[in-house]
C-alpha cells in the first residue's frame, strides 16, 4: 500500500505509472495528477474530489467507492468491462475515453 504523501511526491518527481498500486481510503482531494497510470489499481475508498485526472489510465482500475466529485477525468481511457465505477457514475457524462482492453 501506498500513502498519497508518497504517491503526490513520486508522481512531482516524474513517475507516472502507479499500475495495481494500492490507495484504499486515502486523500487525494484536488490533487493534480494528470497523466496518471492507475491501470489495475486499488481506489476503493480514496477522495478524488476536485482532482485533475486529464488524459490518466483507469483501466481495470476498482474505483467502486471512490469520491469523484468535480474530478476532472476528460479524455481518461477506460474499460467498460474492466473499470468499476461508483453506482450512478456515467463516464461518457466525464468525457472519459472509452477502450477495448483484455484483462491480466
Amino acid at each position: 500500500m501506498i500513502s498519497s504523501t508518497d504517491l503526490i511526491q513520486r508522481y512531482r518527481q516524474g513517475e507516472r505509472d502507479f499500475n495495481s498500486v494500492a490507495l484504499s481510503q486515502v486523500n487525494l482531494t484536488a490533487a493534480d495528477l494528470k497523466g496518471i497510470d492507475l491501470s489495475y489499481a486499488n481506489l476503493s475508498g480514496v477522495n478524488l474530489a476536485g482532482a485533475d485526472l486529464r488524459g490518466s489510465s483507469l483501466i481495470g482500475t476498482d474505483l467502486r467507492d471512490t469520491i469523484l466529485q468535480q474530478t476532472n477525468l476528460a479524455e481518461a481511457d477506460y474499460s467498460p468491462r474492466l473499470t468499476r465505477f461508483p453506482p450512478d457514475f456515467h463516464p461518457e457524462q466525464a468525457q472519459m475515453h472509452r477502450v477495448i482492453a483484455v484483462a491480466l
